[in-house]
C-alpha cells in the first residue's frame, strides 16, 4: 500500500503532466483536455478539485489512459494521446471516444 504522502506526489506529478498537455494543446488550437483514468473517470482542469479528484482515483487504483480534447472555434480532428508512449491499444481506444465525443467537430466530406 502507498502512503497518503506519496499518493499525493503522484496525483501532483499527473496533475503537473496534465497542466503541461493543457498548454501545448491551447497554442495548437485545441480545448482544455481531458485526462481518461482506467475506470471511465475524466479529470479536467477546467473546475476546481483537481488533484483531490485525481488522488482518489490514483487511491482506487484507477490508472491514467491518456489524453483527449477537441479542437476550439472551428472544426477538425479531436486530439488523443495515450499516457504511456507506444501503447497501441490505448490510443485505439482514445481515438474511438474521442471521435465519439467530439463528432460534432469532426470536418465531414462536404466540408
Amino acid at each position: 500500500m502507498v502512503p497518503q504522502a506519496s499518493m499525493t506526489e503522484i496525483a501532483e506529478c499527473v496533475i503537473q503532466r496534465l497542466i503541461r498537455a493543457r498548454s501545448v494543446l491551447f497554442r495548437a488550437g485545441y480545448s482544455s483536455p481531458q485526462l481518461l483514468f482506467s475506470d471511465g473517470s475524466f479529470v479536467s482542469l477546467t473546475y476546481g478539485g483537481a488533484l483531490r479528484e485525481v488522488t482518489a482515483l490514483l487511491q482506487a487504483h484507477a490508472e491514467p489512459v491518456g489524453f483527449i480534447a477537441c479542437v476550439r472555434e472551428k472544426r477538425g480532428c479531436p486530439f488523443f494521446k495515450p499516457w504511456e508512449k507506444g501503447n497501441q491499444r490505448a490510443a485505439a481506444e482514445l481515438c474511438r471516444l474521442a471521435n465519439s465525443l467530439y463528432r460534432h467537430r469532426l470536418i465531414t466530406m462536404e466540408e
